[in-house]
């Protein structure tokens, strides 16, 4: 599959975006289309799925799910550079027809007729995706009733903060007369066998043995999601003080000074790997770990698409939608408190706290630690 390089549009957003949305408000009216769409007329199909890598992961039910609808349809995806990893390896079992680069090739594929659209945007940007959808050449288009982002739709789907992400794009099959449930083999790669095999190599080179690591990500896209550091390392000693078994750091190569800083100065075995492994080899290395621990992020929802048993801390950020409550395989470290989600702003930005971050800063070290214990077995 063939996509451009890319180039920020985060200005295109809020200038040229703007405006032709105001425009096309103007210009076009509100659709209005029958509730049930009929399946034998789609037969090419457009997905807009912008976002993290996280985001592209959860979305690969609803792939799976629009290929089993529409076998002999023809679908293209627009998605984006921090994404188009995740979108390449799901195209090895789907067989997209093309990818698109959102910031690349935003232009490239209006000149392409469409019998379907998909927009799967909750959140990136506020005007680029509703034009998309408004300017696009498509019979039916479906998107997330969620402000101006379903302006230009003929069908909406309803966006619920207390649903998870992934089951939130299965409820657009409902015009097709058809209602999906999410489960956790729905998140599991197709290619899991072949990325298990493809990691043997890596674990022998960084002295690793299947099912006796921990992986781990200190990283995260959200620095307000993040515990205070004094936790992290309490966390990190108390896991090497056992020695029975490695710590290995995954994540990308920007964090992998931080990665050092918080693993500075702490007796055990530690293996900083990041930005030392590929996306499959990443993959590939959780699928072989007896658990990870980490924060709400794609690194998370990488683990849970590995088949890997998982610990994650919670604080500010949206629990029922984004946390893998699909099994007793799922560990969570949070608390209970009244403003959790974050109410000091609307999801999903979180203005300074006046809590002092209490959901994170409550957090012990002894807890998180026992449920990693509890993961591998040790307890």
């Amino acid at each position: 599959m063939k996509h451009g390089s890319c180039e920020p549009i985060n200005l295109l957003d809020k200038s040229l975006f703007s405006i032709i949305f105001a425009g096309l408000t103007l210009l076009k009216p509100v659709f209005s289309s029958p509730y049930f769409v009929n399946r034998q007329e789609v037969n090419r199909i457009l997905v807009i799925r912008p976002g993290g890598f996280g985001d592209m992961l959860l979305a690969l039910p609803f792939f799976r799910m629009l290929k089993l609808t529409f076998p002999d349809a023809t679908i293209d995806l627009v998605c984006m550079r921090r994404n188009v990893g995740v979108a390449n390896i799901f195209d090895e079992e789907l067989g997209f027809s093309n990818i698109f680069l959102l910031e690349k090739d935003i232009f490239r594929f209006f000149n392409n007729k469409y019998d379907l659209a998909f927009s799967l945007d909750q959140s990136k940007y506020l005007y680029i995706i509703p034009v998309l959808m408004g300017l696009l050449s498509a019979r039916v288009k479906i998107g997330y009733d969620i402000g101006r982002r379903a302006r230009f739709c003929t069908h909406k789907m309803v966006y619920r903060h207390d649903e998870h992400e992934a089951q939130c794009s299965l409820n657009g099959f409902k015009y097709f007369g058809i209602a999906p449930s999410l489960n956790e083999e729905d998140l599991h790669f197709s290619c899991l066998p072949q990325l298990k095999k493809m990691a043997n190599s890596s674990l022998g080179q960084y002295g690793l043995e299947s099912g006796k690591f921990i992986a781990c990500s200190l990283g995260g896209l959200n620095p307000q999601n993040k515990l205070p550091e004094r936790i992290v390392r309490d966390v990190l000693a108390k896991l090497c003080k056992e020695d029975k078994c490695p710590l290995v750091v995954l994540g990308s190569a920007a964090d992998s000074a931080n990665a050092d800083s918080l693993t500075f100065g702490i007796d055990g075995s530690i293996r900083n790997l990041c930005g030392r492994t590929s996306l499959k080899e990443t993959i590939g290395i959780l699928s072989h770990a007896g658990v990870f621990f980490g924060y709400d992020g794609g690194p998370l929802h990488m683990a849970v698409a590995a088949g890997c048993k998982t610990v994650s801390v919670w604080g500010p950020s949206l629990f029922d939608k984004w946390a893998p409550q699909f099994s007793d395989r799922h560990l969570f470290v949070r608390r209970s408190l009244a403003c959790q989600p974050c109410l000091n702003g609307r999801f999903p930005i979180y203005p300074g706290c006046p809590f002092n971050r209490e959901c994170l800063v409550s957090l012990d070290a002894d807890e998180i630690v026992t449920k990693v214990f509890h993961s591998m077995g040790w307890m």
